[in-house]
């Protein structure tokens, strides 16, 4: 997919994983990845992906605290790689948005180093960048937060496909501001990101 497409003609795949901690880099591996892929600016879900993941660790009681997953529901689920394997396939040649992009994406790739396979080289946008740029002056950017002052209802906070479900509904409310203030590609939304 070429970078200067424009923002009407692209599929989105919005991913999210839940984690056993916050650093990858020290050992912390994702639990659970749920994505959606929609239809161009229309934002029309064609797609779902979702899967539970076995971290190969127990799972530390605040992570648990945090979003609900436990020993007793990972003990059966897969590892990573077949899982991650099927998500690049799923994602195909998508751009993938993320809320706290970096976050989700480091996960991402450093299990796909795990598994030794290709990391995704797709185009990224964070939606949470688009968050702070068009609700200037919010008190904070939480995802549940963000979701509730544009009218998102029944956010199932901290579980993956709650999150991305929410985080489409801000791409939804989103995309259309950033055309309307001139940010028309993927390539130019990335380099407004910084990337």
């Amino acid at each position: 997919m070429a970078l200067e497409t424009d923002l009407d003609e692209i599929d989105w795949v919005v991913v999210d994983v839940e984690t056993t901690g916050l650093h990858p880099d020290s050992g912390d591996r994702i639990c659970e990845i749920g994505a959606v892929k929609y239809d161009n600016m229309r934002i029309k879900e064609i797609g779902q992906f979702q899967s539970l993941i076995n971290p190969d660790r127990a799972m530390p009681t605040v992570a648990t605290q945090i979003n609900g997953i436990h020993d007793d529901m990972l003990r059966t689920a897969p590892t990573a790689g077949g899982i991650l394997s099927d998500f690049c396939a799923f994602a195909g040649d998508s751009v993938l948005a993320a809320y706290n992009a970096r976050f989700d994406l480091s996960f991402i790739q450093m299990e796909l180093n795990r598994a030794r396979l290709p990391l995704l080289a797709l185009p990224v946008v964070d939606v949470l960048w688009m968050a702070r740029r068009l609700l200037p002056g919010l008190r904070r950017y939480k995802l549940a937060y963000v979701a509730h002052e544009i009218g998102v209802k029944d956010h199932n906070a901290h579980r993956a496909m709650g999150d991305v479900l929410a985080t489409g509904h801000l791409l939804k409310d989103f995309l259309p501001k950033l055309k309307a203030q001139g940010i028309n590609t993927v390539g130019e939304l990335m380099r407004r990101q910084g990337q």
